[in-house]
Formats: C-alpha cells, structure tokens, sequence
C-alpha cells in the first residue's frame, strides 16, 4: 500500500510538472513518435529473443533427457559400435546450447552498473536498473530534479535507449552463438555417425 501511494504521488506529480513545464519540455510530434516506436521494438525484440532462447533450451532439454537413459539402456551396443563418439560430441552440443541459451535468460547484473557510477556519470531516474536499490526519499526529489532540465531529460532518453539496446544486442548475439552450436554440434553428430557405422 505504501509503495502504491507513493508510486501514484510520483505520477501525480510528474503530470502537474510536464503540464506547468510544457513549453520547457516539449518534445516535437516526430520526436516522440520516434522515441515510442524505438522503444516498442525494442521490447518485442527482447520478447523475441527471450521466446527463442526458451523454444532452444526446451528442445535441448528434452534432447539431453532422453539422450541419458538410452546411453546407459544400450551401452553394449554403443561401445561394441563406437557410437560413443558421435553421442559424445552430441551431448556435449546439447549441454553447450543449454548453457547459452541460460546465459540469454539471464538478467541484467544491477550491480555493474555501480561501478560506472563512479565515474562521474549522470544517471537515469526511469530505467529501474538505476534505481532498484535507492530509497524513495532520495529517489523523488532526483526525479523531481530531472524534470526541470529539458536537456537533462533528453541525455536520459538517449541514455536509456542506449542500456535497452546494449542488453538486446547481448542476448542476440548469444542467441546467434546458441544456434550455431546446436546446428553444427547435430551436423558433425550425424556425420559422425555415419563414418563410424561405415568404417567401424
């Protein structure tokens, strides 16, 4: 109940300031329109990443599941053939994709931030991974602040975009990382496999 109060005094307040302050503050139509449609994007291509990252990991997941049983079931078979080789390299895919697909998962880690904070940087009030950890009592009056510099609340947009972004670019190109493990692991798996039925 606290936190919604203070939440909606913060709304409140915001609004009477960027009514007061309209002039000061005003951003162009194509401005904002810009800023709302990087930002829309920005979070379905998060959700497109994260919904990726979990379709790869259950697919591996299930791979690895059943892949374990089979290696103790038919063990005979497996070394009498040397098909340990090729389900070696592919457990060891599956195993590999899971990881990165996990690390895609991840959350941000909110405390690396702290260490740029010590080099003089002006920070955000409204991307949580600047504020997670501050009191309320310290946290609006910097709102309050932020709102009266119209210059200070572009850097702040340009600034969050900027810590969205980098986090997306993370997550795609460990997404990409992930992928091409998997399809490379299967590929040499099945070739593998086929050499070692051939000549063995």
């Amino acid at each position: 109940m606290y936190q919604d109060s203070i939440n909606t005094q913060l709304s409140l307040y915001l609004y009477t300031v960027m009514q007061e302050n309209q002039k000061a503050i005003k951003l162009s139509k194509k401005a904002l329109n810009i800023i709302r449609t990087t930002s829309r994007n920005n979070v379905e291509l998060v959700n497109i990443a994260d919904n990726k990252a979990n379709i790869l990991l259950s697919i591996n997941g299930i791979m690895l599941t059943a892949l374990i049983p089979m290696l103790f079931s038919y063990q005979d078979i497996i070394v009498g053939e040397h098909l340990y080789i090729p389900l070696i390299v592919l457990a060891s895919t599956l195993l590999m994709t899971i990881i990165l697909c996990s690390t895609v998962l991840r959350p941000v880690d909110l405390n690396s931030i702290g260490i740029e904070k010590q080099a003089g940087m002006k920070y955000s009030p409204f991307f949580f991974e600047n504020f997670h950890n501050i009191d309320s009592k310290e946290y609006i009056p910097f709102v309050k602040e932020s709102l009266k510099d119209k210059d200070l609340l572009s850097e702040y947009i340009l600034q969050d975009h900027y810590l969205v972004g980098r986090n997306l670019g993370r997550k795609y190109v460990l997404m990409k990382r992930a992928f091409q493990t998997f399809v490379a692991g299967v590929a040499v798996s099945i070739a593998l496999t086929i050499v070692v039925l051939a000549f063995f």
